[in-house]
């Protein structure tokens, strides 16, 4: 049986968890907003439909876009259950997201009754159910190339090119780019559109207009973001938030 406590907050854009650790592990979930959470090298943009498993003793950072209700549940480390010695991405479908509502409504999530129990059980199963191995972006360790790339984090709308950036990081542009590419396996221009993707799903979960989306993202046009979109998911936003 599962052993959990849970917390609630409600946070807001000036509220930022600097890097911290837990002996348990830890499932962040907000059940309205928006959060970036920095787990080691990678980072999720998490909105309502999707939760974070944070091993335990793993630093993370969250900072919060807008206002944001958040659940946390805290579990044990002797009491696992075979959950991953990494972080993971968790799908919250309804059911999921009752089970931790009911959860956060017990004593703290303590007890030894039957329902309690049944509630433990469902939850992991709907963690295991649910993981998903992708929805993160690799974040770059090297001092000045993790600033430029937690600036975008925070507005993936920046437009500062390359070379812009190479300027603000002291570097040349072929450094850059190299080093880029070494740190995350992927070039710059990439990244940022993962980074983009990424924040645009978190907005359509909220069921955010695509057109405000489209700009707040930085594409120029809806149109772009819909075929960049299409041409990475293989779904048209509308039909990705319809789930079509």
């Amino acid at each position: 049986m599962l052993d959990t406590t849970w917390l609630a907050r409600d946070m807001n854009s000036d509220d930022v968890d600097l890097p911290h650790a837990h002996e348990e592990g830890q499932l962040l979930y907000a059940i309205t907003g928006v959060m970036l959470v920095n787990a080691g090298n990678e980072s999720w943009i998490l909105a309502p439909q999707r939760a974070l498993w944070i091993p335990p003793r793993l630093s993370h950072a969250v900072s919060y876009r807008g206002q944001v209700a958040l659940r946390t549940l805290y579990f044990r480390a002797d009491a696992e259950c075979g959950l991953p010695a990494r972080p993971q991405l968790i799908e919250v479908s309804p059911l999921l997201r009752e089970l931790i509502l009911a959860l956060a409504r017990t004593d703290a999530g303590r007890g030894g009754d039957v329902r309690i129990g049944l509630i433990h059980a469902l939850i992991l199963e709907e963690f295991k159910q649910r993981m998903r191995p992708n929805g993160h972006v690799k974040t770059p360790q090297h001092a000045r190339l993790r600033r430029m790339a937690d600036q975008i984090l925070a507005n993936p709308a920046d437009k500062r090119t390359i070379d812009d950036w190479a300027k603000i990081a002291g570097m040349s542009r072929r450094t850059l780019t190299r080093s880029f590419r070494d740190e995350t396996g992927m070039s710059f221009t990439t990244w940022r559109q993962q980074v983009r993707l990424q924040e645009a799903i978190a907005r359509l979960d909220l069921g955010q207009p695509i057109t405000t989306i489209a700009y707040a993202v930085g594409y120029e046009s809806p149109a772009t973001f819909s075929a960049i979109f299409r041409r990475h998911f293989g779904t048209s936003p509308s039909q990705y938030r319809n789930g079509d």
